[in-house]
């Protein structure tokens, strides 16, 4: 009886087997639905450890489904719940599964610096020696991809130190194996020693797939020498081994090392073609993947929107007049801009936004209140009074909440996507990158308005005056300086809303900030914030 056998057909067991191996069963969209119940459950709860245990499996099939955005919004998602939770074994448990997952998911995009920050991370939280180094073991292999030996070599040592005292043969060959790779590929030959030393280990061991290996780097280290006689003799052993082994992937490998040793017109012509598309299907999924988020949060949004639409029309015109109140009165406060003290300068106009925002709901929402029910009771042009109203309503609600005071959620992240989706529509399409990844938990309450108020600022210019379609935000992180970069592909030109981009310099200004912008006739418009 085989270990799925022997699990109960209705328990999450049975469905997380299925999911670790989406080829081999036919059921995984049931999987995924039980298991996503299962955590929908399990966060409302609040039982985060067992959320996100079962998340880590999800993440693994949306892997090797190819579905990299995806896992990684999952596995984002899953660390913000155990934000929430205490210091406990299964909470770094669980830590450990999703900075793997996250460290595995950027190294498949080719995102190098991404992909060894979680395996650091990972490594901060393994439990034992065997996970300590197969994060070890990953953040070299992540070097050999960038092709940066040098600094691959320091990890496979640290792994080689811990492998001698380990009793398992296996490990040892396959520290030998991966040190001797990067030594040699470094230009130090004794690594061809040190792969030798693996595969013979591999050979009394009858380890086929670990003998693969060693085939496998004498024929790209020789390949890399041009050596070519040598390249061909160890890429043919290699395919050999592969063909015993019996898997596609082994022999894909296989057959792709073959060619290249070979170095005929037509081999290469193949590897060119075959690398070139690979690379053109990562960048598209990665320029596209946001934007397919983005294009179904907005189809939800859309939606709910309608819906309430249709039954509030009425009651909106009231907060109609109170945000054209909010934005009269509040328009007479930018001279604190100028104040000596540049905190004490954002700490007023945010206090005097809030003060504002009470006096004009204490004092004025009576008298709205009286014309509302004059508006109601008119017999005559009544409706035609509303429509105008709701057509002044459409104008203004969005300087509204421009002037409206900001408080800050506890998920920083989620409040930004939802100002930018506040500025999308059928004809603009606004595209996210690397937002998840800035820490912004480590920012003072004062910097994340000003940068919320600054990316508002910049979306209101384009709104109005761009006829921008397609806009762009990129999030970074430098010598512990938040990054962000703004453009669009809209008409560019004269500045027409010099006023408010000079405000939102002053505000940046005064964090000891950082905004320049420009604008090209019919080549958009750029800007960025540093912070």
């Amino acid at each position: 009886m085989t270990g799925q056998e022997s699990i109960s057909p209705d328990s999450l067991e049975h469905y997380r087997y299925i999911l670790h191996r989406p080829s081999r069963n036919a059921h995984l969209e049931k999987a995924h639905s039980v298991l996503e119940k299962h955590i929908e459950n399990a966060v409302e709860a609040k039982d985060y450890i067992d959320a996100t245990f079962n998340m880590h499996f999800l993440i693994l099939s949306q892997i090797k489904m190819g579905a990299l955005f995806e896992s990684e919004q999952v596995a984002i998602r899953a660390l913000q719940y155990l934000d929430k939770m205490p210091s406990s074994p299964e909470k770094n448990q669980n830590l450990f599964y999703l900075h793997s997952d996250l460290g595995r998911i950027y190294r498949l995009l080719q995102d190098s610096d991404n992909a060894l920050n979680f395996y650091d991370l990972a490594l901060s939280v393994a439990k034992n020696s065997t996970d300590s180094l197969m994060m070890i073991n990953n953040k070299g292999n992540v070097l050999v991809d960038a092709s940066r030996f040098g600094n691959a070599k320091i990890e496979f040592k640290k792994a080689y130190e811990m492998a001698l005292q380990d009793d398992d043969p296996l490990v040892l060959a396959r520290a030998l194996d991966n040190l001797g790779y990067a030594t040699a590929m470094s230009g130090e030959i004794s690594g061809l020693d040190l792969i030798e030393r693996s595969l013979q280990i591999r050979k009394r061991e009858l380890d086929q797939e670990g003998i693969y290996s060693c085939y496998r780097h004498f024929a790209q280290y020789y390949e890399a020498m041009d050596n070519d006689d040598l390249a061909f003799e160890y890429a043919e052993k290699a395919y050999k081994v592969a063909v015993l082994i019996n898997a596609p992937t082994f022999v894909e490998n296989a057959l792709m090392n073959l060619l290249k040793a070979r170095k005929d017109t037509l081999s290469q012509t193949f590897i060119h073609l075959r690398d070139s598309l690979d690379k053109n299907k990562l960048h598209e999924r990665n320029k596209y993947a946001a934007l397919q988020y983005n294009v179904s949060k907005e189809k939800e949004e859309t939606d709910r929107v309608r819906l309430l639409q249709e039954k509030e029309k009425r009651r909106r015109i009231t907060f109609q007049l109170l945000g054209i109140m909010v934005l009269g009165v509040s328009a007479g406060f930018i001279v604190y801009d100028r104040m000596r003290h540049r905190q004490q300068i954002v700490q007023n106009i945010l206090n005097t936004e809030a003060q504002i925002s009470q006096k004009v709901h204490d004092e004025i929402a009576n008298d709205v209140y009286h014309l509302m029910n004059k508006l109601h009771l008119s017999e005559s042009n009544s409706d035609i009074i509303l429509d105008d109203l709701e057509a002044i309503y459409n104008r203004t609600r969005n300087i509204s909440r421009e002037t409206a005071a900001v408080v800050i959620q506890e998920d920083f992240t989620m409040q930004l996507k939802d100002l930018i989706h506040n500025y999308q529509d059928p004809k603009i399409t606004i595209i996210t990158k690397d937002m998840v990844t800035v820490p912004w938990k480590k920012l003072s309450t004062t910097k994340k308005i000003t940068i919320y108020r600054a990316i508002q600022e910049l979306l209101i210019n384009m709104k109005k005056h761009s006829n921008a379609t397609v806009v762009a935000l990129i999030f970074s992180q430098k010598n512990k300086k938040i990054i962000i970069d703004y453009s669009d592909n809209g008409v560019g030109s004269f500045i027409k809303n010099k006023n408010g981009l000079a405000n939102t310099g002053n505000r940046i200004k005064a964090i000891s900030g950082s905004f320049t912008f420009e604008s090209i006739p019919n080549k958009g418009f750029r800007a960025t914030i540093k912070v």
